[in-house]
């Protein structure tokens, strides 16, 4: 038996072969156009083929023809059927809806599509708990609810909305309003695809596609090792700044001490001119009227500094 559960939306791809005992819905994906979603129905595994077929651009589809094979598998829970599209094979991680990714797709109100984005703000990997923030242009919604991994299920119930713009938010009446979905992967796998209806007067079926990390994954977050070792190395370097500044000093001071202790040695300079008319300085300590070979007159010119040498 082959049949839509929805109306088929106009595409350029001719109607693929009607696979035996599956079921088939018909959604049109952001970044993926017309897609088929294939589930094999009660008592009937999928044994091969595609769970997804998309229209390409050139008229024909991605995967193939899927088939369904009387009997279960033993590892696989049997998924009744419920409100929203069901996954007919759980190949999902548990941990899908892990706030490090952005969903993005669109959701029908009042037979048009309104754009969307869904951040996950918590997860808990134990309980399922998700807590999520959908923004479309106009509102914003909170909505919590519990991961159903076995059946790839989420269940999102509105707990806070708030306008973003000049709205009405009359148009949220029903206070059972939710999101009720399934998750399966994408044919080419490497993401996720949520997708279902909405409760809620004048809201029909959404599709969210996992694109990629969002903004505040970005932030690096500080290896516990590289931490630990640049922990210790501050802690050596506070140790060993003030110990080499310490030794520095002393040693600036030592040098001073010593260039004192030179200069004391020498009293000063005598002044007096020659028949040149040139100013002569003396070190007192030697007798200017020695040989050459015990001391030394130093000549300067005046315009210099006074200079005291002993050779």
């Amino acid at each position: 038996m082959y049949f839509f559960k929805y109306p088929i939306k106009p595409h350029s791809c001719k109607q693929p072969r009607s696979p035996a005992n599956a079921d088939v819905v018909g959604l049109d994906l952001p970044s993926y156009g017309y897609t088929l979603v294939y589930s094999c129905q009660p008592g009937y595994f999928l044994s091969g083929g595609s769970e997804h077929r998309v229209c390409r651009s050139d008229s024909s589809w991605t995967g193939k023809v899927p088939v369904c094979r009387v009997g279960s598998k033993s590892q696989e829970k049997t998924v009744k059927p419920v409100m929203g599209i069901p996954s007919p094979k759980i190949n999902v991680p548990d941990d899908v809806f892990a706030p490090d990714f952005v969903w993005k797709g669109s959701y029908d109100y009042k037979g048009q599509k309104q754009p969307m984005t869904l951040t996950v703000t918590s997860f808990n990997a134990t309980m399922g708990k998700v807590n999520v923030t959908l923004t479309d242009s106009s509102m914003e919604f909170l909505l919590s609810g519990v991961y159903k991994r076995q059946e790839a299920r989420l269940m999102l119930l509105l707990y806070q909305m708030r306008a973003l713009a000049h709205s009405s938010l009359s148009r949220i009446t029903d206070e059972t309003w939710a999101m009720d979905g399934f998750v399966s992967a994408e044919p080419e796998g490497g993401s996720y695809v949520f997708q279902g209806f909405i409760q809620g007067k004048d809201y029909g079926q959404f599709g969210l596609q996992r694109l990629g990390l969002s903004v505040r994954e970005n932030v690096t977050l500080a290896d516990p090792e590289t931490s630990g070792s640049t922990n210790s190395s501050s802690v050596a370097v506070a140790i060993l700044v003030p110990f080499f500044a310490l030794i520095f000093a002393g040693l600036g001071f030592y040098l001073y001490k010593q260039r004192k202790t030179d200069k004391a040695q020498y009293t000063g300079c005598s002044v007096h001119e020659n028949n040149n008319g040139q100013a002569t300085f003396e070190n007192p300590m030697y007798n200017t009227n020695t040989k050459a070979a015990e001391g030394k007159v130093v000549r300067f010119d005046p315009n210099l500094n006074t200079i005291c040498t002993m050779v």
